[in-house]
């Protein structure tokens, strides 16, 4: 059993941009996401699957990775705990969106 740290950094950017609470992260939009600064295309998607267990009551099962899960996930190649996101960039920015 392991601890989703992307997941806790994303969460502490949220706080920070004043996403605070359940309810305003469940209904952020793609729009809202991308206007966090500095944020990235992985943890867009991050926060698409912390959306996920929120609306399911599975906020605990998203940051705590347990050995059955890791075994899902490689099973069927990714999941919302792992380090890739399926998107690839070309630029330097590594996946960020600035405007």
């Amino acid at each position: 059993m392991t601890i989703n740290q992307k997941g806790l950094k994303v969460l502490a950017k949220l706080a920070a941009a004043g996403y605070t609470d359940e309810k305003k992260i469940v209904n952020m939009s793609l729009d809202d996401m991308f206007r966090l600064s500095g944020i990235k295309l992985e943890e867009i998607y991050i926060i698409n699957e912390l959306q996920k267990h929120i609306k399911a009551n599975k906020l605990i099962a998203f940051f705590i990775i347990t050995d059955d899960d890791k075994e899902a996930e490689s099973d069927v190649g990714g999941g919302a705990n792992d380090n890739t996101d399926g998107l690839e960039t070309d630029d330097d920015t590594g996946g960020e969106y600035n405007e």
